[in-house]
C-alpha cells in the first residue's frame, strides 16, 4: 500500500500509524477500567457485538431489534472474537486499530500528489485532527470501523481501481446501514471522476441506493423501536431530518432560527480551521461527507456539531483529501513548487495547533488525566459490580453497564421498572445537595426513596 514512497518515509508512517493506535487503544481501556465511560454507547454496542455471537438479536438496553438500530454487521465477528478476549477490550482494540490504519491509504493519496513530504502531511493531518483522538479514547461506535473501508474507497477513487471501490464500500455499508448516506455521494464521484470508474460507481450507487431503500422502507417498518435516536436528533423536525423541508415551507421562522444559532454558523469554520481552511480549495472531494454535514447542522442533539463528536468521525477522511488536492490548486494558481510547500507547511502548521488546543491527546491542553486514573468513584463501582452475579438481570447506572453488558438481560438505570435481578442506584446527588432542603426537590431523590421503601427488594450494597 505505500510502495510509491521511500523505505524512511514508511517506517515513519507505519510508526505513526501503530503509536496513534496504541494510544488511544491503552486510553480507552484506561477509561473502561476505571468506570469513567459516561454515556451507555460502548455498552450498547458491547451488548449487541455479545448478542449477536449468541443468536441473540434483540438489544434490551434500547429495546431495540438489531435491524432496528445500526444494522451494524461489523460486529458479528467482533463478538466472536470477544468469547474469547473479552466482547469490550475487542471492540476498543479493533477501534483504535482502525484508526491507525485508516492514515494508510491517505498517506498514499498523499504520496501521489506530492511524493514523501505529502505522505507524512497526510498521515500527520489525519491522525492529528482533533476529533479522532477524542472518539477512539471515549467509547465505542461501529461508524468509527468505517474509517478504514472508507479511506481504502478515497484511494481507489484517485488510483482509478475499479474493484477495490466496490469492495471498500460494500465494507463501508456493512459498518452502519446508514453509511449508505455516504456511499450514494462515493459513488457519484466515481461516475464524475471518468471512463475508468464509470461502471464501478453505477454499481456503487445502486447498491447504496437499494441497501438505504431496504433499510427505510422495509427494516424501519418491521423493526425500528417506537422511540429512537431520530426522535432526539429530529424531533423539532417531526423525527426525521427531511421534516426540515416541511418547516422551511410552513414556519420559515423556525429553521431560521436553527440556523443562524452560533454553533452552527461557527460549524463549518470549527471544522475547516484545522486542517487550514483548505479542503475548501479541494471541495470535489467533500461530497462523501456533506450528508454528514447536513444531519449534524439539521440536528438539535446538543454534542452533534462538536468537534470531538463522534457523529462528525466519518468525514475526516474526506477532509484530509480535500486539503492536499487544495495544496495541489495552490500549486497550479503559483506555478511553482514553492506554493505547494507552503500549503502543505500550513495544512502541518494547521494540525499541530489543533492537536494543541483541542487534541485530546496527552500532549493537548484539553486532556482530562483524571479520566484515565483509578479513584474512589472506580473502586466503589468495582465493588458494586463485583456484587452481581454473572447471569443475573441487571438495570444499572450508565457508567457500569459495559462492565455488565455480557449477560442476556441489561437495562439502563429506573424508571422505567424492568423487574431487574438487581438494581443499581446512583445516589451521589445526596453527596452534592448534602444538608440542603432542596434535595427532596431534585429529580433523583423522589425515585431512590421509592426503591428503598420497596418490600420487594433490599439493599445488598451500599
Amino acid at each position: 500500500m505505500l510502495e510509491a514512497m521511500s523505505w524512511r518515509t514508511r517506517i515513519a508512517i507505519w510508526t505513526l500509524c501503530s503509536g496513534f493506535a496504541a494510544l488511544t487503544t491503552i486510553e480507552a481501556l484506561l477509561r473502561y477500567a476505571s468506570f469513567h465511560n459516561h454515556t451507555f454507547d460502548l455498552a450498547l454496542y458491547a451488548r449487541e457485538a455479545w448478542g449477536l455471537a449468541h443468536g441473540d438479536f434483540w438489544d434490551p438496553i434500547v429495546d431495540a431489534h438489531f435491524f432496528g438500530v445500526h444494522a451494524a454487521f461489523v460486529l458479528w465477528p467482533l463478538g466472536m472474537l470477544g468469547r474469547f478476549f473479552g466482547t469490550v477490550p475487542v471492540l476498543l482494540f479493533a477501534q483504535g486499530l482502525t484508526f491507525g490504519l485508516a492514515a494508510l491509504p491517505l498517506a498514499q493519496i498523499g504520496a501521489r500528489r506530492f511524493g514523501d513530504v505529502g505522505a507524512l502531511a497526510a498521515t500527520l493531518g489525519f491522525l492529528l485532527y482533533p476529533n479522532l483522538a477524542h472518539v477512539a479514547s471515549y467509547e465505542f461506535h461501529p461508524g468509527s470501523l468505517g474509517l478504514l473501508p472508507l479511506a481504502i474507497a478515497l484511494d481507489a477513487l484517485d488510483r482509478r481501481a475499479s474493484v477495490a471501490l466496490v469492495v471498500s464500500s460494500v465494507a463501508l455499508l456493512l459498518c452502519r446501514a446508514d453509511f449508505a448516506l455516504l456511499t450514494v455521494p462515493l459513488g457519484v464521484l466515481a461516475l464524475w471522476s471518468g471512463p475508468a470508474l464509470r461502471r464501478s460507481g453505477a454499481v456503487v450507487t445502486a447498491i447504496a441506493l437499494g441497501y438505504l431503500a431496504l433499510h427505510v422502507l422495509v427494516l424501519r417498518p418491521l423493526y425500528w423501536p417506537a422511540h429512537g435516536s431520530l426522535d432526539l436528533h429530529f424531533g423539532k423536525w417531526g423525527g426525521s431530518p427531511f421534516g426540515i423541508l416541511h418547516a422551511l415551507f410552513f414556519d420559515p421562522t423556525l429553521v431560521l432560527s436553527h440556523f443562524l444559532a452560533p454553533v452552527r454558523l461557527s460549524y463549518l469554520p470549527r471544522i475547516l480551521l484545522p486542517l487550514g481552511l483548505l479542503p475548501l480549495l479541494g471541495a470535489r472531494w467533500l461530497l462523501p461527507a456533506l450528508p454528514v454535514f447536513a444531519i449534524n447542522l439539521i440536528s438539535i442533539f446538543p454534542t452533534t456539531t462538536a468537534l470531538d463528536s463522534h457523529y462528525l468521525t466519518p468525514a475526516v477522511p474526506m477532509l484530509v483529501v480535500a486539503a492536499l488536492d487544495g495544496v495541489v490548486l495552490l500549486g497550479r494558481w503559483g506555478g511553482h513548487r514553492r506554493m505547494e510547500l507552503a500549503g502543505l507547511t500550513l495544512l502541518l502548521m494547521a494540525a499541530f495547533g489543533a492537536t494543541a488546543w483541542a487534541g485530546g491527546l496527552p500532549w493537548s491542553r484539553d486532556f482530562e488525566r483524571s479520566a484515565f486514573v483509578w479513584d474512589s468513584y472506580s473502586r466503589q463501582a468495582a465493588r458494586i459490580v463485583a456484587a452481581i452475579p454473572a447471569s443475573a438481570s441487571v438495570q444499572a447506572p450508565e457508567p457500569l453497564l459495559a462492565h455488565l453488558a455480557e449477560r442476556p438481560n441489561l437495562r439502563r438505570p429506573p424508571p422505567p421498572d424492568h423487574g431487574a435481578d438487581y438494581v443499581v442506584l446512583d445516589i451521589s446527588h445526596r453527596v452534592r445537595y448534602a444538608h440542603q432542603e432542596t434535595l427532596l426537590r431534585t429529580l433523583e431523590e423522589p425515585t431512590v426513596r421509592t426503591w428503598l421503601a420497596r418490600p420487594d427488594y433490599g439493599v445488598v450494597q451500599a
